[in-house]
């Protein structure tokens, strides 16, 4: 684990210009991967919705059709049509309300203690930075990263879309 020291001792040296060039090709690997991720990201979310959508055209179509007990078709897909029910908390109702009604209708033993994790990642976070020592019933793992500030990433990317467009034939 690095120290404070060596970390200070890594910003003291001036960076070369071969150095600072490979930083700058790291910062613009980033934000291509980056851009990359967030239009996947974008387009499995609209795949999923049109997966859901033709899901959901198939079952009514199968119940309408007499095939509520399921169906092979011809191409060798069988397939039955299902709903699939989920149950939440509504989000008005409080915690304890919930656990009285449970309590009261005999599903007490369904109640778990739990934290979500995100709740307790910065919640330890904050203890840390106030110097407090995690127990080892903690696991701590610090990931090196970097993030992008104001908006250079954004012109970045248009500046460079602008130029494979200007190379582009015309549609």
């Amino acid at each position: 684990m690095e120290t404070i020291t060596e970390v200070d001792e890594m910003f003291a040296a001036e960076a070369t210009d071969n150095v600072m060039e490979t930083m700058s090709e790291l910062a613009e690997q980033i934000a291509l991967e980056d851009a990359a991720v967030k239009d996947l990201e974008t387009e499995i979310s609209e795949k999923k919705q049109q997966l859901d959508a033709a899901k959901e055209q198939l079952h009514n179509l199968m119940v309408q059709n007499n095939c509520a007990n399921g169906h092979k078709f011809d191409n060798g897909l069988y397939l039955k049509p299902k709903v699939k029910t989920d149950v939440f908390k509504s989000k008005a109702v409080p915690d304890e309300q919930l656990f009285d009604w449970l309590r009261t209708n005999n599903l007490a033993e369904i109640i778990k203690p739990t934290v979500h994790w995100l709740t307790l990642s910065s919640t330890m976070k904050a203890e840390m930075e106030r110097g407090r020592d995690l127990p080892e019933i903690f696991n701590v793992v610090n990931k090196r990263t970097v993030h992008f500030v104001g908006n250079g990433r954004a012109k970045f990317l248009a500046e460079r879309q602008a130029i494979v467009n200007a190379d582009s034939p015309a549609a």
